[in-house]
Formats: C-alpha cells, sequence, structure tokens
C-alpha cells in the first residue's frame, strides 16, 4: 500500500471545503441556527489583529444583534432580554465575526398558592441563550428556526409546568 506524499496531503487538504461555522441556539420549542460561511467572511471587510481596531466596532455589532433578536419568535413570551456577552470569533488569517449572547430573563406574575404562574406563561418554553452572530460589515446572516413536532409541543402544555 502506497502512502500519500506531503505534497498529496496539502493539496487534499487545500481542496477540502471550508465548512460554515455553526451558530445554535437551543430552546424549548425547537432551536435556531445560523451558519456563518466563509464566502460571506471573505465578502466581509477583513481585520488582522496587529490593526487598531475592527473595521466594526463592538457597539455597532451589538445593535445589529439587538435589531435582529427582535424579529424572533421568541419575542412571543413575555421575556426581558439583556446582553450577557459579545465575543469576537476568529474564522481565518483576517475573517472575524461577532458573537452577541443575550440571555432571557423572564417577566413573572405571581403565582398562584400551588407555585403556578396565574397568566399560564410557562418558563420552560423561554430559551436561556440566543446567541447572534455579526459580520464585520453589520449584516446578520440568515437564521433558521426549527421547530419541534406539535406532539411535543402538546406534551408540554400538558405537563402544565
Amino acid at each position: 500500500m502506497k502512502l500519500p506524499t506531503s505534497a498529496t496531503f496539502a493539496l487534499l487538504l487545500a481542496s477540502t471545503p471550508v465548512l460554515a461555522d455553526e451558530v445554535r441556539s437551543d430552546v424549548a420549542l425547537g432551536f435556531y441556527t445560523c451558519n456563518v460561511d466563509a464566502e460571506a467572511i471573505a465578502n466581509a471587510p477583513q481585520w488582522t489583529d496587529q490593526s487598531h481596531d475592527p473595521p466594526l466596532s463592538m457597539l455597532e455589532a451589538i445593535r445589529a444583534a439587538k435589531a435582529r433578536l427582535k424579529t424572533l419568535p421568541a419575542n412571543d413570551e413575555p421575556v426581558d432580554w439583556i446582553l450577557h456577552r459579545v465575543t469576537l470569533v476568529r474564522k481565518n488569517a483576517t475573517g472575524w465575526y461577532y458573537i452577541s449572547t443575550f440571555r432571557s430573563k423572564l417577566r413573572l406574575d405571581p403565582p398562584d398558592g400551588r407555585g403556578r404562574l396565574t397568566s399560564g406563561s410557562n418558563p420552560y418554553r423561554t430559551p436561556r441563550d440566543i446567541n447572534i452572530p455579526v459580520l464585520m460589515n453589520g449584516s446578520v446572516p440568515k437564521i433558521a428556526i426549527h421547530r419541534h413536532t406539535d406532539t411535543m409541543l402538546k406534551l408540554l402544555d400538558d405537563l402544565k409546568l
């Protein structure tokens, strides 16, 4: 059996497509995914950590993420979203993007005598964290919404947590 040469191995690595980074947020009703692919990063302004500042400031990235957060179905529940952290992620030598993580804070109404919320709101349906990537051009890649089956939703409702 002939072993591949180092040149063959290098060619194989170079021809392997670069996979997208999947940014995922798990919620009780399903999950959100957002693929940050190499092409989108390549089309955004580039930055090296030797430069003074990134092409997009952290504040601009937070504003873009907050605007996208307002459009997600997670806002159906009575939730206050609080910025938890902002992470700068390196994809390649000059390709970077931000991930803004928002933590949910459920607004509870007073519980009834058995510890249940009087409004019937279910805190287990509320996501704990939502991660929203922002490219260096200020755009947010498309976020896919994946919902659990209706059977699972019915089970959660029947449990009346």
